[in-house]
């Protein structure tokens, strides 16, 4: 059986953090999801860019933008 997980990082939230705290976090981020991918149980990872502050989607109803 295989998962995906999605995580979203609140901008408001990001730019709270003290300096160089973010960079402390995803660092340790980082170890675990190496740690992960040695063992076998994380096939891969990516990091996405940031969405544009308003995209179009497809919904059961149509298309909305």
């Amino acid at each position: 059986m295989q998962y995906l997980t999605l995580i979203h990082i609140d901008p408001a939230l990001l730019d709270a953090l003290p300096a160089g705290e973010f960079d402390r976090l995803m660092r340790g981020c980082f170890e675990k999801a190496d740690a992960l991918r040695d063992s076998g149980c994380l096939l891969g990872s990516q990091q996405l860019e940031d969405p544009p502050v308003r995209a179009p989607c497809a919904c059961a109803t149509g298309w909305r933008g």
